[in-house]
């Protein structure tokens, strides 16, 4: 029996209010399934967080145009879009939050020399380890918690990559 049958016949039995009560009942469900509540603090180092990840990965990426498929970023630039996909991405849809786009790579300098792009990427790597362990202090929600210790823990392997490859 169709959906619009079934509503037809329901109305029938019970009269208009108890259609009433089914419609409202599951406009409220499909309201609530559209976004989760979150707090401003986790709205905020969701966006810091992919942001600092889109510019590091662009950072990456002109690294390798520059030198070559070198070692570690050229296995970062492969890992890193999917990492962002896995982590973050489905936050924001679940959230409603807008997610902040990629720079365009073809716009990023790279550094002069690959050992200033190794140094670079230490750097930023390091930061970015610092920007989880504060945002973790500070988000309360479960899932975005699971992503950022996620998140983090990459960041301190591509620190160890950089000390492994380019030192």
């Amino acid at each position: 029996m169709s959906t619009t049958r079934a509503r037809i016949r329901l109305q029938q039995r019970l009269g208009g209010f108890a259609l009433a009560l089914v419609l409202i009942a599951g406009t409220a469900a499909t309201a609530v399934a559209a976004a989760a509540p979150i707090s401003a603090v986790a709205r905020q180092a969701l966006i810091d967080a992919t942001t600092s990840e889109f510019k590091a990965l662009a950072l990456y990426q002109a690294v390798v145009k520059k030198f070559g498929d070198e070692r570690p970023f050229v296995s970062w630039i492969r890992s890193g879009p999917e990492r962002i996909d896995e982590n973050l991405k489905p936050l924001f849809t679940k959230y409603g939050v807008a997610m902040p786009t990629m720079p365009d790579a073809a716009k990023v300098a790279a550094p002069a020399s690959f050992k200033d792009a190794c140094r670079i990427a230490g750097q930023l790597e390091g930061e970015r380890v610092a920007m989880y362990e504060k945002s973790l202090k500070t988000v309360k929600e479960v899932d975005i918690i699971a992503a950022f210790t996620e998140m983090r823990d990459a960041a301190k392997r591509r620190q160890n990559g950089v000390r492994e490859h380019c030192d």
